[in-house]
């Protein structure tokens, strides 16, 4: 059975998201009944730190990585501490065909000083470990995991059109935090009404077209790249970061960060 992508928005939780540039973790919600099958996997422990949390990762021989769950976490990562980055355990577990998209940018700097930037997106199983069945040292190398390549597609997409919206606007760009106080996305012409503070303490309100250009996102809690959603996910009393373009009479939204619900 192919397995399932569990996508979280926070994120993160929707559905398939248009795109995505994150250092961690992000993925996509989706409640599916998935077959439990009992697993054995050798792999190296690594613990990822995120904002709020740490996670446990487990990267097999087998190819695949692992976000390790359950009963033994706590044990296993005092294995992680003692053994340290040479680390080898061997565990038996419960994978439900689930899994998180963990995506992270490189960034490189070619010969001529060109700098490049490159999305790497690996599949993160699900695992709940029920028994640990060896722990080492060893030095033997672990395979590449499984990526992700069209979540890799897409958040490239995403950045570079991204970019080129805000090179095209720059002389018109205006950024500010605001709170959202109406929304309208239900009809063939998108918009929100938002009000923020200018510098001299006004309250200033004003109606913000959505287009098919404007990018909606909202900070990884693994990350401070962030993560890219649908219009459905905006919600009055939300406070945003936004960039929008300010021409004559029309306010068009370029990039929305949801900072609190």
């Amino acid at each position: 059975m192919k397995p399932k992508a569990l996508v979280f928005f926070i994120l993160i939780a929707v559905a398939p998201t248009p795109g995505v540039s994150s250092d961690m973790l992000w993925a996509a919600e989706e409640k599916l009944v998935m077959k439990e099958t009992e697993i054995s996997v050798v792999g190296r422990l690594v613990l990822q730190p995120r904002k709020r949390m740490e996670r446990l990762a487990l990267y097999g021989k087998n190819g695949r990585a692992y976000t390790v769950r359950g009963d033994f976490v706590d044990i296993l990562k005092g294995t992680l501490a003692d053994l340290g980055e040479t680390n080898l355990v061997s565990v038996m577990g419960i994978a439900d065909g689930l899994y998180d998209i963990g995506c992270s940018i490189k960034h490189t700097v070619d010969e001529e000083g060109k700098k490049h930037s490159e999305n790497e997106c690996i599949r993160y199983y699900h695992l709940r470990v029920t028994k640990i069945l060896e722990a080492k040292k060893s030095d033997e190398k672990m395979p590449s995991p499984e990526r992700d390549v069209g979540e890799e597609r897409r958040a490239q997409r995403s950045a570079t059109t991204y970019q080129h919206q805000r090179e095209s606007t720059r002389g018109s760009l205006v950024t500010v935090d605001a709170k959202i106080e109406s929304l309208n996305i239900k009809s063939a012409i998108k918009t929100m009404n938002v009000s923020f503070e200018d510098k001299d303490g006004n309250l200033i309100k004003k109606d913000i077209l959505l287009t098919g250009d404007t990018r909606i996102a909202k900070k990884s809690i693994d990350s401070a790249e962030p993560v890219f959603l649908e219009s459905n996910a905006l919600a009055a009393g939300q406070r945003i970061h936004l960039e929008y373009s300010s021409e004559e009479d029309k306010n068009s939204a370029l990039f929305i960060t949801i900072l609190k619900e």
